[in-house]
């Protein structure tokens, strides 16, 4: 039997990363799959230093890194990501920094106005960060880690043709069912990738709420992304039309079954911590242990 080749999911920050690494993580053996968490740089490393027959072995790899980390795999690995609108996702990132107080730079976020964020960039994200990350953008001699030198216009044709011949599919977070569906198809997954939204930021903000000219601000120092993000979106747009009448009947069928099962989970969690605060009250740990 052939085994499948690796993939690679290329979590951009504030994206909808974490429920679609919930989705993955289901259809993967945890013994073969390899998570980058939050100590990023060093995980990379890690993963990089590990020999190369214990690296061939891993089917799913995934986490923030920049694109590359293919060239440590058997061959044939491919990649999958999800984007967003810039404006919306680097003010998801924003506001996740300032509330967040685990965040490492949650410290230097709290007081920053957005414009002083957008000009420093502490996380590296805030002006192009998603083209950083597909192009491949990386400490030099670090592949994987993300780096701060400078991008331009070939940074966007870059990413496009990583797109083009590495990635199973690029999504958008705002066709994420459709995305999910796509890719679903394309891995040839048997059954639905049934998803409850995970790690939302606990401030939803739209980008109006921010006035028009703090839109025009980030559109400014994200110029490349916004490029990126729409060439993407068209990408999208085909594989839909391309997927056949069909992909309409078979969407519908998801969303609709997907609401249901979120449901089911909702209640689920519901009622373990209905049965965890019953326990608790009536079973304290020194009468169960007797």
């Amino acid at each position: 039997m052939r085994r499948r080749s690796a993939l690679i999911f290329l979590h951009v920050p504030k994206t909808a990363g974490m429920t679609l690494r919930h989705v993955l993580a289901s259809r993967y053996r945890p013994r073969e799959t390899f998570v980058i968490g939050n100590d990023i740089n060093a995980d990379i490393r890690r993963f990089v230093a590990m020999e190369a027959p214990r690296r061939e072995r891993i089917r799913l790899l995934m986490g923030h890194m920049s694109f590359g980390l293919h060239e440590f795999l058997a061959p044939g690995a491919r990649y999958v990501t999800v984007l967003r609108h810039p404006v919306d996702r680097v003010l998801s990132e924003y506001r996740f920094l300032k509330t967040n107080a685990r965040h490492p730079l949650h410290g230097q976020v709290a007081r920053m106005s957005l414009e002083e964020y957008l000009e420093r960039d502490v996380s590296g994200q805030a002006a192009n960060g998603q083209t950083r990350l597909l192009s491949g953008s990386h400490e030099s001699g670090s592949v994987g880690i993300p780096g701060r030198k400078p991008l331009d216009e070939s940074s966007v044709a870059r990413a496009l043709d990583n797109i083009e011949r590495h990635f199973v599919l690029a999504g958008t977070q705002e066709r994420f069912e459709e995305s999910l569906l796509l890719l679903a198809r394309r891995l040839g997954w048997r059954t639905l990738p049934f998803f409850v939204v995970r790690n939302v930021t606990g401030t939803r903000v739209s980008p109006l709420a921010e006035g028009e000219d703090a839109r025009e601000r980030i559109e400014s120092f994200n110029r490349l992304d916004m490029a990126l993000y729409r060439a993407v979106s068209e990408l999208v747009d085909r594989a839909v039309a391309d997927a056949g009448p069909g992909f309409t009947t078979s969407l519908d069928r998801f969303v609709r079954f997907n609401a249901l099962y979120q449901g089911m989970e909702s209640r689920r969690v519901q009622y373990r911590r209905r049965f965890l605060r019953l326990a608790g009250r009536f079973l304290p740990i020194s009468r169960s242990l007797e």
